[in-house]
């Protein structure tokens, strides 16, 4: 395992159509990033059934790139607090090695027919 002291897992959270992955790629360009939504975007459709599979792609690339030692933003809807959990325990099991742990919760106060429609 190689995790670097300035190794960084950013969680950006927030409602469907906020800008998550927009500001993800805008803030840390340099950062690996993971999202449920890739695992659709590889499938070609989104398949509601799939959602536990979508997170745990996620969760094991976002995992596998933190024991490289690499700096990660995940963007999903985390929603509820427990949706944060999986990635809170890689945390826990990392944070020996200096990783440091940013949620940053996105809120466009656009309202629920504009963020449709995105």
């Amino acid at each position: 395992m190689v995790i670097s002291p300035e190794s960084t897992l950013v969680l950006i959270r927030g409602l469907p159509g906020d800008g998550k992955t927009s500001l993800a790629k805008r803030l840390f360009p340099d950062f690996e990033h993971y999202a449920a939504d890739d695992f659709y975007d590889a499938l070609g459709k989104f398949d509601p059934s799939l959602i536990g599979e979508a997170h745990g792609d996620c969760q094991r690339n976002c995992y596998a790139a933190l024991k490289r030692g690499a700096s990660v933003v995940v963007h999903n809807t985390f929603t509820e607090h427990w949706e944060m959990k999986p990635y809170l325990r890689m945390v826990d099991e990392l944070m020996w090695s200096g990783l440091v742990l940013r949620v940053i919760r996105v809120d466009s106060g656009l309202t629920d027919e504009a963020l449709a429609s995105r």
